[in-house]
């Protein structure tokens, strides 16, 4: 057999396709675990960025959840980040220990596990965040929007600080 046809039979045979499918809706998260979801959304035509966070157990029950509007302008990666930031400050406050860290914008995850220094402006926030998840069992995530639709409609209409309780808005 020579080298063409061997390149030809591999050309044509079907290549699998390792694309690991994110969720599309929101799941539940195992027992004994909470998933935390975080968002941070942008205000239209003003550009100003609100956060959320909504804690669910696993029943789908929400437990505390957070919304606010930021007070200064922040680029969309620097409200996803105060947003984990925040859920990760609820996971600690509520002596949460196996929590599933869920979030929609996928370039703040990937600096999430990457190790060392990023040489960004917002290089200390982020690297703020696996530190103080080290207290706890902590994962984080990604999930479509359409996955993240409670935290992200919470961040789009925030105003000022609500920290709710079981019931959302």
């Amino acid at each position: 057999m020579s080298y063409l046809q061997v390149f030809n039979e591999v050309s044509a045979a079907p290549h699998p396709q390792h694309i690991v499918p994110h969720p599309t809706c929101w799941l539940h998260p195992p027992a004994g675990a909470i998933k935390i979801n975080f968002d941070g959304a942008t205000f239209n035509p003003t550009h100003e960025k609100g956060i959320s966070v909504v804690a669910r157990d696993s029943f789908g029950n929400c437990i505390p959840w957070i919304s606010h509007r930021l007070s200064r302008p922040a680029s969309p990666l620097i409200a996803e980040a105060l947003a984990a930031r925040e859920a990760i400050s609820l996971a600690l406050s509520l002596g949460l220990n196996r929590v599933i860290m869920e979030g929609d914008y996928i370039t703040l995850l990937h600096l999430l596990r990457s190790t060392g220094d990023d040489n960004f402006v917002f290089g200390p926030l982020v690297n703020e965040i696996p530190k103080l998840c080290s207290h706890i069992n902590c994962v984080f995530s990604f999930v479509r929007r359409s996955g993240n639709t409670v935290a992200h409609e919470l961040a789009k209409h925030s105003g000022v600080r609500v920290v709710g309780s079981s019931l959302l808005p």
